[in-house]
């Protein structure tokens, strides 16, 4: 045992023999000497110094490393770090054995007790460098496992983000395809309207046309109208009829009506019955009157193609040559010529006059009245109503008549009148 202890002695005393140095300070001079056991503990606490750089240094590179690779590093630097520690306490175990014991000391009393304070105080440093060694480990896979999850909270993340742009997407995507449709409606939209305009356009364009001939038409109308009502005034006028009060009596007869009054706004007023309307129709209304007039009196001729022979007033007599008043109008012609009604009316009369002959009367409207006399053979009976050109008797002799003829005469309101003041004015007009 002494054998190998004196061998060791020997291999540490030839790699690291002991050491002496001198330190002069003014006048005193200090001696420390450095055994072989205290350079070894100096070697491995600069080794220890060393290895906690090289870890240091590892553990700033693999902060810069990414966080994929982290913990494959933490494991290879961990293997490194306890393949550190285990030649650290092997160094460590060595050193102890190598240590001087008390018999192998120097003769001086004081070099051992400095050595053994020097060995504890760098033994001591070294342990705490290792406790820091393992605390930084220790720390380091903390952060490591820390990144883990905060790598796996940010996959999460990513992941939660990735379905909401895909919610996104697809929202973004509807409303594209929304905003398509939109836009399509919006065209379709765009040309109605466009289709809309320009048939309001046409239906504008066809409204003024259709009020140029609506004016032209009105302007036609009243022409005529102005026309018919100056002939049939004219006709009546040299009937010697009131015409005025005709067309007041025939207003009174078809203007019966009734009901609550209700005012219609002006702006109906105005834009469906303007003036000139409302004036021509008031001609119309008139023209209408008149010639109903017209078809109630008797204007046309008993007789078709009558062949006058004696006139409406003074004459001589045919039979005794004196002068007198013929209330009548003779029309010639053969037997059995049929006689017509003039215009509507109720026959009154059928039978004999003295000095007539067969005769019948009618009543017409408006106070008219007219006779047939000398007739050869009658066709109505008295409460007949009979219309213009009905047939209401044939031509003949009886009476006081000198041939066979039609004695024809017009009264209004019983006074004779000129029959053909009547047939002429109808003859000019109807």
């Amino acid at each position: 045992m002494s054998d190998a202890g004196d061998g060791s002695s020997r291999r540490h005393a030839g790699v690291l023999g002991e050491k002496t140095i001198y330190v002069r300070s003014g006048a005193r001079v200090h001696v420390a000497r450095f055994s072989s056991g205290l350079q070894a503990w100096i070697v491995a606490g600069g080794c220890a110094l060393t290895v906690w750089i090289a870890a240091a240094t590892g553990l700033a590179v693999l902060d810069r490393l990414d966080r994929s690779d982290q913990e494959a590093a933490l494991q290879r630097l961990t293997a490194v770090y306890e393949a550190r520690i285990a030649a650290l306490e092997a160094a460590l175990n060595t050193a102890a054995d190598d240590r001087p014991d008390d018999g192998a000391a120097t003769a001086s009393a004081d070099a051992p007790a400095s050595g053994d304070k020097a060995f504890a105080a760098a033994t001591a440093s070294l342990r705490d460098r290792l406790s820091a060694v393992a605390a930084e480990r220790d720390a380091l896979a903390a952060s490591a496992a820390a990144a883990a999850a905060e790598r796996a909270a940010l996959a999460a993340a990513l992941a939660h983000a990735q379905a909401e742009r895909d919610e996104i997407a697809d929202a973004l995507s509807r409303v594209a395809a929304a905003l398509g449709d939109a836009a399509a409606e919006r065209d379709d939209a765009v040309a109605q309207a466009a289709r809309i305009e320009q048939a309001l356009s046409a239906i504008e364009e066809g409204q003024e046309q259709a009020r140029d001939r609506q004016q032209q038409l009105l302007a036609r109308i009243e022409e005529a109208a102005e026309a018919s009502i100056g002939s049939l005034g004219r006709m009546l006028s040299r009937a010697g009829v009131d015409v005025d009060a005709i067309i007041r009596q025939l207003r009174g007869e078809s203007g019966a009506a009734g009901g609550p009054f209700v005012p219609a706004p002006e702006e109906v007023r105005s834009a469906a019955e303007p003036e000139r309307v409302i004036a021509v129709m008031s001609d119309l209304e008139k023209i209408a009157l008149l010639r109903e007039a017209a078809g109630r009196l008797p204007f046309a001729a008993p007789v078709r193609n009558p062949r006058f022979t004696s006139g409406f007033g003074r004459r001589r007599d045919p039979i005794n040559g004196r002068m007198a008043l013929h209330s009548g109008l003779d029309m010639a012609g053969p037997r059995g010529t049929p006689i017509l009604a003039p215009a509507d009316g109720v026959v009154t009369f059928v039978g004999r006059m003295s000095g007539y002959g067969l005769t019948v009367r009618i009543r017409h409207d408006f106070g008219f009245e007219t006779l047939y006399a000398h007739l050869n053979r009658t066709r109505v009976r008295v409460g007949d109503r009979v219309s213009r050109g009905a047939r209401i008797g044939d031509m003949g002799r009886t009476g006081r008549a000198t041939g066979v003829h039609l004695h024809y005469e017009v009264r209004v309101n019983g006074a004779p009148v000129d029959p053909m003041k009547f047939i002429e004015a109808a003859r000019h007009v109807l």
